[in-house]
């Protein structure tokens, strides 16, 4: 069996990682599972933040938008700072928020540089995309 073989069977077996579920409380009651108080939160912010951007507006070179990547980076900002003190909390969530500006706006430029580079092949072409036909219903 090859190597991609077994690393897939076992990445299936640990979808969930439930190893860290049994756990003794106060090395006296065995318990099964554990409670989370921040998972909903959690799951509700990403639930509602991958849906806001799949009905984001188009991708084009100039706007910003989120990647997932970006939105995992802001939760687990979000849920390292939790426990601590206001002054800590906002320092984290200050880091979190500079190095996801960076990543949009060196995103942004590569998006900006993508395009002018595929428009600059198309017309060595001979393609205009300004002449081409949509083929997006005009109902839309």
């Amino acid at each position: 069996m090859s190597d991609n073989i077994k690393q897939a069977i076992q990445d299936s077996m640990y979808e969930f990682p439930y190893h860290y579920l049994p756990s003794l409380k106060e090395g006296k009651v065995f318990r099964l599972h554990r409670h989370l108080w921040w998972g909903l939160d959690y799951l509700t912010y990403m639930s509602f933040t991958v849906e806001l951007i799949r009905s984001s507006e188009k991708k084009t070179p100039e706007t910003f938008y989120l990647t997932v990547e970006q939105v995992r980076k802001a939760a687990c900002a979000w849920l390292q700072a939790q426990a601590l003190p206001y002054s800590a909390r906002k320092t984290i969530y200050q880091h979190a928020a500079e190095t996801i500006t960076y990543y949009q706006q060196h995103n942004q430029k590569s998006r900006t540089s993508h395009w002018k580079k595929t428009l600059r092949k198309l017309r060595k072409l001979g393609i205009r995309i300004s002449h081409l036909k949509s083929c997006v219903p005009s109902e839309i």
